[in-house]
């Protein structure tokens, strides 16, 4: 209802409330964690975040959720800290994704998030495959869309990336 009203003192409000039962309970619902990791993230507060997807993986320690998010919630390295830092995020972020998988093979995210890793060391036909799995596990309209919409761009870009390869009077045809 807070979130609705989009009055943020409500829903600051709401998330105190639900921080302080969370806390207060012995052992909390991991699906309440979940969503309060996922508020966390919409209201931009990582510490939120970060505490309860580790709660989850206290209590459950196969949820691909919240397996996936610690994940995308790790601090990505600055670049004072180097490429080699950047490498061993990146292999760490992989192998987080492929135990996300290996919990849940039929969540499409973590293959969603393999991709574009893929594409970030521009391997594209991997990248594009990885697309392909995450497609085969979406089950709502909308991660369709948007994984279609990705994976369309990705080889748009590259067919156009290959026509500027070729001489001129090929590219046309």
């Amino acid at each position: 209802m807070a979130l609705r009203s989009g009055n943020t003192a409500d829903i600051h409000r709401h998330i105190f409330v639900m921080e302080n039962m969370l806390k207060d309970s012995d052992k909390p619902p991991v699906f309440a964690l979940l969503m309060f990791a996922k508020f966390g993230i919409l209201m931009q507060n990582n510490e939120i975040a970060v505490e309860s997807t580790r709660k989850v993986i206290e209590l459950m320690p196969n949820c691909s959720a919240a397996i996936f998010l610690s994940g995308v919630l790790e601090e990505q390295p600055s670049e004072r800290m180097g490429r080699d830092n950047f490498e061993a995020y990146l292999q760490k972020m992989e192998t987080t994704m492929n135990n996300a998988i290996e919990a849940d093979p039929n969540s499409w995210e973590p293959y969603r998030m393999l991709a574009k890793m893929q594409l970030n060391k521009q391997n594209v036909q991997e990248a594009i495959k990885f697309y392909d799995q995450a497609l085969e596990l979406a089950r709502w309209k909308d991660e369709i869309k948007i994984l279609l919409k990705e994976k369309l761009f990705i080889e748009m870009e590259e067919k156009r990336r290959k026509n500027k390869k070729l001489p001129k009077r090929l590219a046309t045809v």
